[in-house]
């Protein structure tokens, strides 16, 4: 094998030098992008009205009343998981609480390990694989949403669909 010559090493050193620099100025100049909760619960929204009208239903309209109920029960979800309340009542039992002229009521939970651009579509993905999750999204007698996300302090996401008909 021939050695290279003193020439060709420094040309290699400065192709290197070079590659190094534009890795360096690519990962500075990357975009940084944030995910909110809301953004999230905006992507849920679409993804859900979307999938409403493809099964030919009614989209559903956001609800303030159950947005606020919906992010009682989110802040409740981050630290236990689950549709029972930490009173022992269900989670659709507050919407029928709060509104007497609730006809019928519905929740469903997700979670993830952080809040990332992807989060709300591979959420919005598994809730359809679900038949109860999917039931609830496609319920003919749901006409409005609220829908929150809560961000843990170690980065766990969780969102919470509160359905009223």
């Amino acid at each position: 094998m021939s050695e290279l010559s003193e020439r060709q090493k420094k040309v290699q050193r400065a192709v290197v030098l070079v590659l190094f620099a534009m890795l360096l100025f690519a990962f500075n100049m990357a975009p940084v992008y944030s995910f909110s909760p809301e953004s999230a619960n905006e992507v849920f929204l679409t993804s859900l009205n979307g999938l409403r009208e493809k099964n030919e239903l009614p989209v559903l309209e956001i609800d303030e009343d159950l947005t606020a109920l919906a992010q009682i029960r989110a802040e409740e979800v981050i630290t236990k998981f689950s549709h029972i309340r930490p009173d022992g009542s269900r989670g659709c039992d507050l919407v029928l609480a709060e509104d007497p002229d609730a006809m019928c009521a519905g929740e469903n939970l997700v979670s993830g390990k952080r809040m990332t651009g992807t989060y709300a579509a591979k959420a919005f993905q598994r809730l359809c694989g679900s038949s109860s999750h999917l039931k609830n999204m496609l319920n003919s007698d749901f006409t409005k949403i609220g829908i929150a996300t809560c961000v843990a302090d170690d980065g766990h996401v969780v969102t919470v669909f509160l359905f009223q008909g």
